[in-house]
């Protein structure tokens, strides 16, 4: 069965082919989106709860995960953990600000949220 990607997602994934200049390891993709859905879950316990210490080491350690994945395909990764927006930011770095995509309220400097 073939896997699907919601709308945002199948964007950021045509908007990472362009910068690249190739289609991205799907494997990683899904990780990074992965990860991200986890950070935007668990801003919403931190906001509701408070997180344990436990649960904040997962929430560095995937931060740490996406981070070093955005770096890898030359981009910068924002993070926010106030779940009212996205948690997690990617900015196009080397194209210039009138090319950047952006999806979020911030415009072109507030970059691609991805959840």
């Amino acid at each position: 069965m073939a896997k699907t990607y919601s709308y945002e997602s199948t964007l950021f994934i045509a908007h990472l082919s362009r910068y690249l200049g190739h289609l991205p390891n799907i494997g990683e993709v899904d990780a990074v989106l992965r990860d991200a859905r986890k950070l935007a879950t668990w801003a919403e316990r931190d906001c509701n709860n408070g997180l344990s210490e436990r649960e904040q080491n997962c929430v560095d350690r995937a931060e740490k995960r996406i981070a070093a994945q955005a770096k890898a395909w030359g981009l910068v990764a924002v993070f926010s953990r106030d779940p009212r927006g996205m948690v997690v930011k990617f900015r196009f770095v080397s194209w210039p600000e009138a090319e950047q995509p952006y999806n979020t309220f911030g415009g072109r400097e507030d970059g691609w949220g991805i959840a």
